[in-house]
């Protein structure tokens, strides 16, 4: 009988220790009292909605430069890819047979 771990037992093992270290970690160590809990509600909650607010204001600005940089040729590349994917995930899917009845539905 083998019984070495494969990697996704390690990984699988491995994640509930982190989870169950992060659940001990957080019982003991953010409490009302905590220094870390205390500090962080004094300096990152008052500035969490503008830190969010630039990440995604941010985020647009360097999209819409990128656009406006591209080549015009180029600048629909994304929406003329999402139709070919369209296109081709129509043709994979069969069509469905009128005679199947799907379940929990009854039949006429």
């Amino acid at each position: 009988m083998n019984t070495a771990l494969t990697p996704e037992l390690k990984l699988l093992a491995l994640f509930i220790a982190l989870s169950v270290m992060v659940v001990m970690w957080r019982r003991r160590h953010w409490t009302p009292d905590a220094p870390a809990r205390r500090w962080f509600e004094a300096h990152i909650v008052p500035r969490a909605r503008q830190a969010i607010l630039a990440f995604f204001s941010l985020t647009l600005i360097v999209w819409l430069f990128i656009w406006a940089t591209a080549p015009d040729h180029r600048r629909d590349d994304l929406g003329e890819q999402m139709k070919k994917l369209m296109e081709r995930s129509k043709a994979a899917d069969p069509a469905p047979a009128d005679d199947v009845q799907p379940p929990g539905i009854p039949a006429k």
